[in-house]
């Protein structure tokens, strides 16, 4: 007999979930509602690396949003959030369309067009997902669902204009303002929900079950065999990269600093400045780092709010020595849709002289030297400090190699990378985006997502070479910016939702020491897009149930108010699939799963399902420590509670039509067996 283990949803007063988690290996049936066979979302792609995988699918007519759960876990959900995808941002192209004029011909096309006669713009949620909780090393069986409103924000982690919590603080519900990740009203834990923190989405649409995998050799760095002085921190796995103050705290000029990984092969120090440092902090979580910033000042202190220059740094400990005619190259994972005043950046300083201060308005170090690659709307703006302006003025002189027009010496368009070509400014919020920096002191390089996007040469000279390497975060004067989003209305979640903060999520951060021989014998280094090493897409793995109509939707959300509870005494039994997935013996005998439901008189009468999980003698092979899993979905029902070893009574399910679906999983994570069966609670 399989071993059956219960996985509750319970809902306290405030309509906020906390979750009990079954054991990673174990096999996930679930109860999900129907309404026949829902439409299909079409999943196109899936690259995946150490921890994580970005998913591609196609829209959905009368989609407001898509949403990514995984099977194993389906009350914790990630929404894709709103996109501006842009046909051309010189214009004279416009996207094509369906015969309606409104829809587009996906994937997205452009034709030539005379100026101005659109659609030049569409404003959409975004068609690509990326998914963490990979790390683990095990394979993950994924759904994407299309839904018919934004994702909820997390209104535990909403705040006011002092940064005072919208929501009083609540035993055992989390929270951390500013973050886009927490428990929401319709009973999930959202992830980059930009909508209302009252919408409850409903699933219109959803893929089949797919599979997917991290592949821990799919690593940024080294890029070459002959690479030097490597440090990369993929954030997971043993180094997992423990975070402490330290120092003293400053409120007045909102500045602390952090150690990270300190004791580990990858320790890092990490500064916040000009932020309010009570609600700033960083984090690492599902085998990334993330850190919120507030501009500061911080509450308390009696300096204004939201109206600073702030800034997150974070800085290997270790230093990078190019000397001898070698290449620096630096390179990260951010979500790199930016804002005119949220926006990162690449900051190389001399190994001996750390930067205090990273805009510009004053002194940076010691002896004014760095240069700053700033990643910005729609251009790269790189700046190369050389040292005080004069005797008698400290501040550092500055030259602007790159940069919007007629502000610096080369105008650069960041229009199209290789992996985002109708939308110039990231693939949106929490879903990162590659960038690389290759320096000399002489020349460098700056690629998003493997395409070369700015390079130029460094008149004069770096200044240095060996250098303290910055992976910096901005945020600057939010009060003026929550003004200036009113032309953008796409971008709902800086305008509504969290208005005076900035989060961002980093992952594969690190440099490397090329030799000489990598550099181009030009001043064209566009061929170093091949030490770039992106994630490749490939057709996604579906699972043996693949067809199945089940919507798996872990929510009441799409559950119509509507439908009443069950008032008579009424039994359903219906027997489960009984064949198996190809990769089982065809003559062996299967696991089974057998569903009733029933009304219970009480003084509030409540309908029951019962699941039955048997494993015959003659089943298959299936590994001892695979379990078998009762979910009860949607919540929004009274709870969940064994009866036996080998049931799950679920109360108060509405009537309606529902599906049972098994899942066995070996603690290898080779899917063993999926069945399926219908219900019906009259």
């Amino acid at each position: 007999m399989a071993k059956i283990q219960i996985r509750t949803a319970l809902l306290c007063t405030a309509g906020l979930v906390a979750q009990a988690i079954s054991p990673a290996h174990a096999a996930h049936p679930f109860v999900t509602r129907t309404h026949g066979t829902p439409p299909s979302v079409t999943v196109s792609g899936v690259a995946v690396d150490n921890s994580s995988a970005k998913i591609d699918y196609q829209p959905v007519p009368g989609a407001k949003d898509y949403r990514v759960l995984d099977v194993s876990d389906p009350g914790v959900v990630k929404y894709a959030g709103m996109m501006r995808y842009l046909s051309d941002p010189y214009g004279n192209k416009r996207f094509v369309t369906q015969v309606d004029g409104v829809t587009p011909v996906w994937p997205l096309q452009v034709e030539n067009v005379s100026c101005c006669t659109g659609p030049e713009t569409f404003d959409m949620p975004s068609a690509e997902i990326e998914w963490n909780m990979l790390g683990d090393g095990k394979p993950h069986t994924l759904i994407v669902q299309a839904v018919d409103q934004l994702g909820p924000a997390v209104y535990a982690n909403q705040y006011d204009g002092n940064n005072n919590p919208l929501m009083p603080p609540m035993a055992g519900i989390p929270s951390m303002l500013g973050s886009d990740e927490g428990p929401t009203d319709d009973g999930l834990v959202s992830i980059n929900g930009q909508g209302p923190h009252t919408d409850t989405p409903h699933v219109i649409a959803q893929s089949a079950p797919f599979v997917v995998h991290a592949d821990s050799t799919v690593t940024a760095l080294p890029s070459r065999p002959d690479a030097q002085q490597t440090f990369l921190d993929t954030f997971g796995g043993a180094q997992s990269d423990p975070i402490a103050p330290t120092g003293s705290a400053d409120p007045l000029n909102g500045a602390k600093t952090y150690s990270m990984g300190a004791g580990t092969s990858h320790p890092w120090h990490i500064q916040y400045l000009n932020a309010d440092i009570t609600h700033s902090m960083p984090s690492v979580m599902d085998g990334h780092f993330m850190d919120t910033l507030f501009d500061g000042s911080t509450p308390g202190v009696n300096n204004p709010l939201h109206v600073a220059h702030g800034v997150m740094a974070m800085s290997p400990d270790p230093t990078a020595n190019f000397s001898g005619g070698r290449m620096l190259h630096a390179t990260m994972e951010v979500d790199a849709h930016i804002g005119s005043r949220r926006w990162v950046a690449f900051n190389l300083a001399p190994a001996n002289d750390p930067l205090t201060n990273w805009y510009g308005n004053g002194p940076l170090n010691k002896s004014d030297r760095a240069l700053f690659v700033e990643v910005e709307p729609g251009t790269i703006k790189t700046t190369l400090f050389d040292g005080p302006t004069s005797p008698t003025d400290l501040s550092p002189h500055s030259q602007s190699l790159t940069g919007s027009a007629g502000q610096a010496a080369q105008a650069i368009c960041r229009c199209y990378g290789a992996g985002n070509p109708w939308h110039s400014n990231g693939h949106g919020l929490d879903n990162r985006s590659r960038l690389d920096l290759f320096v000399t002191t002489t020349h460098f390089a700056y690629f998003e997502d493997g395409g070369l996007v700015a390079q130029g040469d460094i008149p004069n000279g770096l200044g240095f070479d060996a250098a303290k390497v910055y992976f910096a975060h901005y945020l600057y004067h939010s009060d003026m910016d929550h003004q200036e989003l009113a032309s953008s209305p796409w971008e709902t979640y800086w305008l509504n939702q969290m208005p005076y903060s900035d989060e961002r999520h980093w992952d594969n951060m690190g440099f490397e020491v090329l030799p000489s021989s990598a550099i181009p014998s030009s001043s064209d280094w566009s061929s170093l897009a091949t030490l770039v090493h992106m994630p490749r897409s490939v057709t996604p793995v579906f699972t043996p149930a693949a067809g199945a109509p089940t919507v798996v939707a872990p929510s009441a959300t799409n559950t119509p108010p509507a439908l009443p509870v069950a008032t008579d005494t009424t039994v359903t039994t219906v027997p489960s699939a009984t064949g198996a997935p190809s990769q089982t013996p065809p003559a062996t005998a299967v696991p089974s799963v057998t569903a009733s439901a029933t009304t219970i008189p009480s003084p509030t009468t409540t309908s029951t399902v019962i699941a039955t999980a048997t494993t015959p003698p003659t089943a298959a092979p299936i590994d001892a420590s695979g379990d078998v899993t009762v979910t009860a979905t949607p919540p929004g029902i009274p709870g969940t509670t064994s009866t036996t070893p080998t049931a799950s009574t679920i109360n108060g399910l509405p009537s309606g039509q529902y599906t049972v679906e098994t899942r066995i999983i070996d603690a290898q994570g080779n899917v063993k067996l999926v069945t399926t069966a219908p219900l019906v609670i009259p």
